[in-house]
């Protein structure tokens, strides 16, 4: 996951960023599920619309 966040930190600001995997579930719980834990990178809260 280091070298995925390294490659798309280095990646050009326009253009798609591509993950290649067998499966779509070792995409996710390899780069996609590591992502979203709050434990790792906290938790995301959205601001309420006034």
């Amino acid at each position: 996951m280091v070298a995925f966040l390294i490659a798309v930190a280095a990646a050009p600001s326009s253009g798609l960023v591509l993950i290649v995997g067998r499966a779509l579930q070792t995409i996710e719980r390899n780069i996609l599920d590591p992502l979203q834990d709050p434990a790792l990178f906290g938790s995301l809260t959205l601001p309420d619309a006034a």
